[in-house]
């Protein structure tokens, strides 16, 4: 009688636990899942930052901004100093 009673407790117990497991298995794929979302997000957002990177270090667009912004000019030939070391 002990026997089965034991027998009876280690089951349940043990069932239990495949349910607790269980639970938490889905509970860690649901937090991968959402966590491949925000990766994907990001890495999207990354893609995008480097175009607007490679947009304003473009050679053309610092030298527009240098001329109308900043009212550079080209200096003139005789305007130039050579340094030679």
């Amino acid at each position: 009688m002990i026997k089965r009673t034991l027998l009876v407790v280690v089951f349940l117990g043990t069932a239990v636990a495949v349910v607790y497991s269980q639970y938490q298995a889905r509970t860690l794929f649901i937090e991968i899942q959402q966590l491949k979302v925000s990766l994907d997000r990001y890495e999207t957002e990354w893609g995008q930052l480097q175009l607007e990177l490679m947009t304003l270090s473009e050679h053309s667009r610092i030298e527009d901004a240098a001329y109308s912004k900043l009212h550079f000019i080209t200096p003139k030939y005789n305007d130039i100093i050579y340094i030679k070391q």
